[in-house]
């Protein structure tokens, strides 16, 4: 079996790759998959944009606009980052995320603790809400999947809270604004249905949660049906399967659940913890999710970011030098003239240390943007 290697940006990337396989709790192992035939993900990323931001924390991308919280205000921007609109005065922002359909972006204010939320197009303020509950939230997600449980609800709105050990559940409507409605996990447990220490959330085009759990033993993002288990006291979600693999052994059904730390294949001693090999990770902190449902994972303490298709496969790794300590991340799906997609065309990066935001190109995107034009038929 040959495994992808971790190369920086610019550098050839072979195109077989390597499943992985996680235990929750215990040992597991690596899922080999065949020699890919074609095209199949991207060649390389390289950095396209690099901009100098005052305190930039977070940022999303929504409908072709990317939006950035700083330490006092959101700001929108477009796909080159240029500012297109700002809400200031903001008290400690830390967290946001877009819905229901895209219309509002909600951030968190850990000054206030308050969730406030705007209109997407021109981020006029359209209300706010001091939640019970959250200490200190990190990261939010926002997901359809079972609100309509709840009368008149549009979405469920997701925080990831490590300070209580929790991911906080809201029933959300324009008109009532936030109502509690149990939790998607706890951390006091060591099933893959736990969360031990809460960080990135990102909402994948199921309208699955994926959920960071950057714990030391831990270093994995798990994939979560967020509707509330009745038979559940908090209302939790479970775990969900990623799409199928083959397995090179028959492994227990716990394996499926989550990207990340796993021993390689036929097993081998191994020992749970965070690691820079290629499909492993050293506390991942963010997540998100293209339109052809790749999953691209902030590997913050391993300074890149990594790429996985929806079956949990390892498709790419970039960043190294170029994306120091990641801990927020977007991907930018470009549409061409005839509305042919070209998936993960931009992703962007924080880089808090440097205090910058950067972009990366996929080779795809950068060749279409430098090809010349078809001659008239």
């Amino acid at each position: 079996m040959r495994a992808r290697r971790t190369l920086p940006a610019g550098a050839a990337v072979a195109t077989a790759v390597m499943g992985l396989l996680l235990l929750a709790g215990g040992c597991g192992e690596k899922i080999a998959i065949p020699e890919a035939e074609g095209l199949f993900g991207f060649r390389e990323y390289r950095v396209f944009q690099t901009l100098q931001e005052d305190d930039p924390r977070q940022l999303i991308q929504v409908q072709g606009a990317v939006f950035v919280l700083t330490g006092d205000a959101l700001v929108k921007r477009t796909t080159i980052l240029e500012e297109t609109a700002r809400a200031g005065g903001l008290a400690d922002p830390r967290a946001l995320c877009s819905g229901p359909g895209d219309s509002l972006v909600f951030v968190w204010e850990q000054g206030t603790g308050t969730v406030s939320w705007f209109a997407r197009s021109d981020l006029r303020p359209v209300g706010s809400a001091v939640p019970a509950g959250p200490l200190r939230v990190t990261a939010m997600a926002a997901s359809p999947r079972g609100a309509d449980a709840v009368a008149a609800a549009q979405t469920f709105l997701y925080l990831s809270d490590p300070d209580a050990g929790v991911i906080h559940r809201y029933a959300f409507d324009v008109y009532a604004g936030l109502t509690p409605y149990g939790l998607l996990a706890r951390s006091d447990g060591s099933s893959v249905r736990h969360v031990r220490l809460a960080a990135g959330l990102a909402r994948d085009r199921e309208d699955h949660v994926l959920v960071c759990d950057a714990d030391t033993l831990r270093n994995w993002v798990i994939r979560f049906d967020p509707a509330p288990d009745e038979t559940d006291p908090d209302l939790r979600g479970v775990a969900a399967l990623y799409d199928p693999l083959p397995r090179c052994a028959p492994v227990p059904a716990a394996d499926e659940y989550a990207l990340g730390n796993a021993p390689p294949c036929p097993p081998a001693e191994w020992a749970p913890g965070p690691s820079d090999s290629t499909g492993y990770f050293r506390a991942p902190v963010a997540v998100a999710v293209d339109g052809s449902g790749r999953i691209f994972v902030a590997d913050t303490g391993n300074d890149r970011i990594q790429i996985f298709q929806p079956d949990r496969a390892h498709d790419l790794t970039f960043g190294g030098d170029d994306a120091p300590s990641p801990v927020s991340i977007a991907v930018y799906d470009y549409r061409t003239g005839n509305n042919q997609a070209m998936y993960g065309a931009l992703v962007y990066v924080v880089l808090p240390d440097e205090g910058r935001i950067r972009s990366f190109i996929s080779s795809e995107y950068d060749e279409s943007l430098n090809r010349p034009p078809r001659p008239p038929e």
